[in-house]
C-alpha cells in the first residue's frame, strides 16, 4: 500500500523543490502518492501558471482527504511579522486540519517556526546575519527513531535570517529537540509522538542549491558572505561536494518508517 503524502509548497521555484523533496521521499523507500497543494489566497509570482494548474491541488479540495505525511515547506517571508503574511489566515487553517487529518506533520526552515509560533506560541528571532552555509549537527538522542542512524554530528545545509526562541522551545513540555548545535542553534524539534516534526534546516537541498542562491545574490549586488563549510577551499569556483545527502535521505527514511508503524 502506496502511502499518502501531501506537500504544501510555499518555496519561488516550485518546480526545483517539488523533485527535491520527491527525490528523497521515492528514495526506493515507499512508492508515494504525492500530491501538491497550493493555497487559495496567494497566487505564485514566479511559478508558471500552466503548471500550477495542472499539477497543484487547492487546499479546499484536499482538506476532505487524509494523508499519512504531510510537508510544509520554507517560505521566503522571514523578513514579515506571521500576521503580515498575505496567507497567515488560510495556514492557520491548513495547520489546524493537519492535526486531525495526518499522521505525521514535517514542517521545513520558515514553514517549522510558523507551526511552533502557531501551535506553542514560539517566537522566531531575528538573526543578525544570515546564517548560509553546511553546519554539523549533534544528535541529541540517537536512540529516537526519527534520527536513528544518523552520523555524530551530520551536516545540514542552513539558509535563513532568522532563528527561535530556544528558551522556549526547551521550556515547552510537548516538545523535544532532537539535534542541534552551538552556531544552529535547534535544527530538529517534535511533539513527544512525532506527529508535528520541525526541521528548521534545509535537508532537502541540492548540491548546488546553495551556489545559486549565493550567484543570484551576488547578481543583486547584496555582497553575500560565502557559504560556511560549502565551497571546497571557501572558493566560489569549485564545485561544492553535498556532504549531507547520506543523512537526508536516511532521515526522511526515519520519517517513512515511522508513519508506516503508526498505519499497521
Amino acid at each position: 500500500m502506496s502511502l499518502k503524502i501531501a506537500i504544501l509548497n510555499l518555496m519561488p521555484d516550485k518546480i526545483t523543490t517539488e523533485a527535491q523533496f520527491s527525490r528523497l521521499l521515492k528514495n526506493e523507500i515507499t512508492d508515494a502518492d504525492i500530491k501538491l497543494i497550493k493555497l487559495e489566497t496567494y497566487k505564485p509570482k514566479t511559478a508558471p501558471e500552466n503548471h500550477m494548474k495542472e499539477f497543484y491541488t487547492p487546499f479546499s479540495e484536499a482538506l476532505v482527504q487524509k494523508f499519512d505525511g504531510f510537508i510544509i515547506t520554507g517560505s521566503p517571508v522571514e523578513h514579515l511579522e506571521f500576521e503580515q503574511v498575505s496567507y497567515w489566515d488560510e495556514l492557520c487553517k491548513i495547520m489546524d486540519w493537519a492535526l486531525s487529518n495526518v499522521t505525521s506533520t514535517l514542517c521545513i526552515c520558515w514553514g517549522a517556526q510558523a507551526a511552533l509560533y502557531y501551535h506553542y506560541g514560539i517566537s522566531k528571532v531575528p538573526l543578525e546575519e544570515k546564517l548560509c552555509g553546511v553546519f554539523p549537527l549533534q544528535a541529541l538522542n540517537k536512540q529516537n527513531e526519527l534520527i536513528k542512524g544518523l552520523n555524530d554530528p551530520f551536516n545540514v545545509p542552513q539558509s535563513r535570517w532568522s532563528g527561535i526562541d530556544e528558551a522556549a522551545l526547551y521550556d515547552c513540555d510537548s516538545l523535544e529537540v532532537f539535534a542541534a548545535s552551538e552556531k544552529v542553534g535547534t535544527h530538529i524539534a517534535a511533539s513527544k509522538d512525532l506527529s508535528q516534526v520541525f526541521v528548521l534546516g534545509h535537508m532537502e537541498y541540492d548540491a548546488d542549491t546553495l551556489a545559486k542562491e549565493f550567484i543570484r545574490d551576488c547578481e543583486k549586488g547584496l555582497d553575500p558572505a560565502i557559504p560556511f563549510n560549502y565551497f571546497p577551499d571557501d572558493n566560489p569556483l569549485n564545485v561544492p561536494i553535498n556532504s549531507w545527502e547520506k543523512d537526508a535521505k536516511l532521515f526522511f527514511k526515519n520519517w517513512i518508517d515511522y508513519i508506516k508503524s503508526k498505519e499497521r
